[in-house]
């Protein structure tokens, strides 16, 4: 297995109640494979609040990366069935992944499952480990590994303004973390430019 992966097992559930708890709830994580599905050089795009509304999902964030017909990137699981079928894996991108207590079941986020986040980790690997849920990252990589921030100020695209969207694990690996920023990459001016953060702003709020 060429990559390097990082497990954090999860602890007392009760840590990752919701904010808004309910009589049945229950703490799942899944990746939605994009409505139509895709292929590495097509796709259908479509919103996160109407796949998340179809999946009645109680927090959605955008995903994997995709190219500009829709095509999806990396290599990704969504409840067991891969999400593209020829998508390679996204050399030195970490991935991350749910592995479920007990193997087979569904994505149940409780005490004995484990988050795993690394490089090189493809679909028949993954399910092997019994990981049914499985995202990709995006370029450049690890924001922050080890709790060190990896990106630094290039004057190139680590500085480049943008919407971001960013996921990461707590050090005690309790609590699975989303980070999401509003903004425009292309606003001209007279809109007040672009708007955002860059890769290395975004590194420092993870």
């Amino acid at each position: 297995w060429d990559g390097h992966a990082i497990i954090f097992t999860i602890g007392n559930a009760s840590t990752l109640a919701s904010s808004h708890p309910r009589d049945d709830d229950v703490q799942l994580f899944s990746v939605l494979a994009p409505i139509g599905g895709c292929t590495s050089h097509s796709g259908q795009l479509s919103k996160t609040s109407i796949n998340a509304a179809r999946s009645k999902c109680d927090v959605a964030v955008n995903g994997s990366p995709f190219g500009k017909n829709g095509g999806c990137i990396g290599q990704g699981l969504s409840n067991g069935a891969e999400v593209c079928s020829d998508c390679d894996v996204w050399d030195g991108i970490p991935s991350l992944g749910l592995l479920t207590a007990n193997r087979g079941s569904d994505s149940i986020i409780e005490e004995g499952s484990a988050w795993v986040v690394g490089t090189g980790l493809n679909c028949t690997l993954a399910k092997s480990m019994g990981i049914l849920n499985l995202i990709s990252g995006h370029d450049p990589g690890w924001l922050v590994r080890k709790g060190r921030i990896i990106p630094e100020r290039n004057g190139g695209d680590n500085d480049v303004i943008a919407p971001r969207t960013a996921v990461g694990i707590s050090g005690d690996g309790t609590r699975l973390i989303l980070l999401v920023v509003d903004g425009c990459e292309h606003c001209p001016d007279f809109m007040g430019g672009p708007q955002g953060l860059t890769i290395s702003e975004l590194a420092l709020e993870m």
